[in-house]
């Protein structure tokens, strides 16, 4: 049976060339092509159509050498095998791939249907390519993260000017790094979609590791569960984008899964990366620390056993060498924020300039302001005012089930915020809180889960519709 006919090793080399020569092709149909010269030698990929005709000519020679297995046959048990190898991957990654490529091609057609206003504020990020579909994710922060990937950090000592210091070089460094590859690191539209293909890489291994920290406490069913959530919640718009919001949920996730399981080293990494990624990732130290007093989230403690109430502790206990090990490890998040402020501190002689530029950026808004009250009452900001009272709302349910550092992680990372800047982005913010979708994950029956991501997806494909028609929502 042709089920049983083995492929050899050379075929599998064979169509990752077939694969690297039609996503080639895409590149330079996108961003035109590049000559390199080589010495005497110059290599010209200025044709895509060329490239797409070697594959072809690829598949043919395969399909002559091996005629009881037609490429496509192939192809669907390479999936097969993969998904056997890596079969977290395999289960999410159909979660992850739709729910992205459906929030671009919404935000395309929004774009066609309903348009782009015309610039009022002469910011030169607004466009940078006629073409809709390659200027899709030009669209507000992504062109200050773009300027940094380029040009690196500029500082201007005007206070009420924005600042580029504000962003974090995690992201804007891997989109220099992806530009790169390709041999575009001055193009915008490279590094634009650099950063694209970042955040879906990052969502997906975000979402791997939420996927293994669920099925670890609660089961496979509830680990699936919790990634359709939180693919489908609404703010999710920005894990399909170039932004950073999903480089920081994949650390911050990686950060306390190695935590919990008292794999050091890698907990160190990705804290530090934690850090280095977001200004609000050093609070991360907080809730490690909590993780270590509260002896929550421990391998093998069953949920109702894990909380501070779970038996007596001794001060010892918290200065014992695996403690202290564990307590360098929960401070990685704030070294990688010392070593941003370090590196602003040479260039602007304010190791915390970075923060004290909060105000140019509509942060000075706090929570007796009287225009904080305005706020609730203005459209744009009414979804991020439900996504702030979802939050709060679960805390005390959410500590009941999951324990207080994933309750203090939550509380952290929206309130804090609200109470230095309102409601601007909180949605946004609420997106990485990865506590709150294990929370809804168990706590919303399984019958009634798929209502729950279909509502989240329409409100999600709202918000992607005024996201990249420039309304200002982000």
């Amino acid at each position: 049976m042709t089920t049983n006919t083995r492929i050899p090793a050379w075929m599998w080399a064979a169509d990752a060339l077939m694969l690297l020569l039609v996503v080639t092709a895409a590149a330079i149909t996108v961003f035109s092509g590049q000559l390199w010269t080589i010495g005497p030698f110059t290599i010209s990929l200025r044709s895509p159509m060329r490239l797409v005709e070697i594959a072809l000519v690829v598949a043919a020679i395969t399909w002559v050498a091996q005629r009881s297995v037609p490429p496509w046959r192939r192809w669907e048990r390479q999936v097969e095998a993969f998904g056997q190898r890596f079969p977290v991957v395999a289960a999410v990654m159909p979660i992850v791939v739709g729910t992205r490529l459906v929030v671009l091609i919404v935000g395309l057609m929004a774009v066609k249907l309903i348009g782009v206003p015309h610039s009022t504020t002469g910011r030169p990020w607004e466009t940078i390519w006629p073409d809709d579909l390659v200027n899709l994710p030009w669209r507000w922060d992504t062109g200050w993260f773009t300027g940094i990937a380029i040009d690196g950090y500029t500082w201007d000592p005007v206070t009420t000017h924005e600042q580029s210091i504000v962003f974090f070089p995690g992201f804007p460094l891997l989109m220099r790094l992806g530009a790169t590859l390709i041999g575009q690191s001055q193009s915008p539209v490279a590094v634009v979609w650099s950063g694209v293909i970042v955040s879906w890489i990052t969502f997906l291994l975000a979402c791997v590791y939420l996927y293994k920290l669920a099925r670890e406490e609660f089961g496979d069913e509830p680990a699936l569960g919790a990634v359709l959530l939180l693919a489908a919640y609404p703010f999710a718009v920005f894990f399909s984008t170039a932004y950073s919001e999903s480089l920081f949920l994949f650390v911050v996730i990686a950060a306390f899964y190695h935590f919990r399981r008292r794999e050091l080293w890698q907990a160190a990494l990705f804290g530090l990366a934690t850090g280095l990624s977001r200004m609000n990732g050093c609070m991360l130290s907080v809730v490690l620390a909590a993780v270590i007093v509260l002896r929550e989230w421990s391998p093998g403690v069953p949920r109702a056993q894990s909380s501070p109430i779970a038996g007596p502790w001794r001060v010892a206990d918290l200065v014992s060498p695996a403690a202290l090990r564990a307590w360098i490890v929960a401070a990685m998040p704030g070294i990688g924020m010392l070593i941003y402020c370090a590196f602003i501190w040479s260039l602007t002689g304010d190791p915390f300039a970075w923060l004290k530029r909060q105000a140019a950026w509509q942060r000075d808004i706090h929570l007796f302001d009287p225009r904080l009250a305005l706020q609730f009452t203005q459209p744009r900001y009414w979804l991020d005012a439900a996504a702030l009272v979802f939050a709060i709302a679960t805390l005390w349910p959410l500590t009941r089930r999951l324990g207080y550092a994933t309750a203090l992680f939550v509380a952290l990372t929206t309130l804090l915020p609200f109470l230095n800047g309102g409601l601007l982005s909180i949605g946004r913010f609420t997106s990485i809180v990865f506590p709150l979708f294990l929370w809804l994950a168990i706590t919303v029956p399984p019958t009634r889960r798929a209502l729950v991501a279909t509502i989240f997806g329409m409100l999600q494909a709202l918000i992607a519709c005024a996201f990249f028609t420039n309304r200002p929502l982000y």
